[in-house]
This record gives C-alpha cells, sequence and structure tokens, in this order.
C-alpha cells in the first residue's frame, strides 16, 4: 500500500503525466510499459526497467533500442550494479566508466534508480542517453522509479515465474554444460533451491504467477 505523502513528492519530481498513466495500468508490464513511454516522450531519452527473476534481471519494458541486455547477473554493469547496492548510479560520461555495458551505440550518459517494494529492492529503472545528462535529472528518474514501484505494489507484486518459464530457464542452463557429473550438480542445486522444497525468503514481493 502507497503512503499519500511519498506518492505526491514522487509524482511532483517525476512530472503530472506519470500518476495517471500508471494508475490505469492493470499488470506489472503494463505498469512498466507505461513509465517508459513517459520517459521516451523526452527526446533522446533510452529508457529500460529490469526486475529481479530466477536469479537474474529480466527486461520487461524498454524504448530507444534495437536490442537489450536480457538475464543479467545482479553486480554486472550499470544495472547490475544499481540493484546489488540499492542506490542510485549516475554516469555522466560512459567512455569512463568500467561498469557500463554497451546495449546501444553512442550512448554517453546512464542513470540507473533502484525499484523498491515495501522497502526490499526489485528492480531497476535505467536510462541511457547519447548526449550528457545533467545531475538534475537523477531526482526525475529517481522519482519515476518510485512511483514504478508503489504501482507494482498495488498490483500485488511481482509475479513468480511460471513453470514453463523455471523449465526454459534450467534447461538453457544445462545445454552448455558437457560432463555428466555437472549435469548431475546443476540439477541437485536446482533441486534444493526450487520453491517445493523451500519457500522464498520474502513473500511480500512477489506473487504466484500463471
Amino acid at each position: 500500500m502507497s503512503h499519500p505523502e511519498t506518492s505526491h513528492t514522487a509524482g511532483a519530481v517525476a512530472g503530472p503525466g506519470l500518476a495517471p498513466k500508471l494508475a490505469e495500468s492493470g499488470s506489472v508490464k503494463a505498469a512498466c510499459e507505461a513509465t517508459v513511454a513517459h520517459i521516451h516522450a523526452e527526446e533522446g531519452l533510452m529508457p529500460s526497467v529490469y526486475v529481479h527473476r530466477g536469479g537474474r534481471l529480466r527486461c520487461l519494458a524498454a524504448r530507444g533500442y534495437w536490442q537489450a541486455f536480457d538475464g543479467m547477473l545482479p553486480g554486472a554493469g550499470v544495472i547490475g550494479t544499481t540493484f546489488q547496492t540499492g542506490t542510485t548510479t549516475f554516469v555522466p560520461d560512459t567512455t569512463t566508466s568500467g561498469d557500463y555495458l554497451e546495449a546501444a551505440p553512442k550512448v554517453r550518459s546512464e542513470i540507473c534508480a533502484p525499484i523498491e517494494l515495501e522497502g526490499i529492492v526489485v528492480g531497476a529503472l535505467n536510462v541511457e542517453a547519447e548526449h550528457r545528462l545533467d545531475a538534475s535529472r537523477v531526482a526525475w528518474i529517481e522519482g519515476c522509479a518510485e512511483l514504478l514501484g508503489e504501482r507494482i505494489a498495488e498490483l500485488g507484486g511481482l509475479p513468480m515465474e511460471s513453470r514453463s518459464q523455471r523449465l526454459a530457464r534450467h534447461s538453457a542452463s544445462i545445454a552448455g554444460l558437457v560432463e555428466e557429473a555437472d549435469v548431475f550438480a546443476r540439477c541437485s542445486r536446482r533441486r534444493s533451491t526450487s520453491p517445493r522444497w523451500s519457500r522464498p525468503r520474502s513473500c511480500a514481493a512477489q506473487r504466484p504467477g500463471p
């Protein structure tokens, strides 16, 4: 449940257009799409939303890219670092950043803000631009991320992976293994971490999938 005072402050920072669009969104994906559309309306900005699912960061929405990274590990690149640390990352010049991972050519600056759900970081809102972004943009992106997190909470949290999605992910991870012992070891680890044998540490941030 969102707090009116917090929502009002975040809405003012993010701009008057985003909150109504989020209120109309009926799913988490729709909320993510509304957020990136709102940011992409600003000329030259390329936004994307990533959420943590199955141990990796999955891209739920993006604008301005002909391709986008998907399935990144926490800690990888600017997006993974933002998710892992729970703090906003501002890269004024990507040519001097050791964490920057190129998803589009000619990107000059990047801002990435964590998306929180009831105090837990569940994803990241990333914005890139071919021009140099000013530090004043940081608060705007953080406001958008805050409103998105509040809407996700109102929608019941992030959906958990379906069985078919888990099967596809596990199959892909096993497909690259050659040694029989490695296959058995990987399967044993998957079994021990499966929701059937262990409960998630936090049920507040996720809800059952279809």
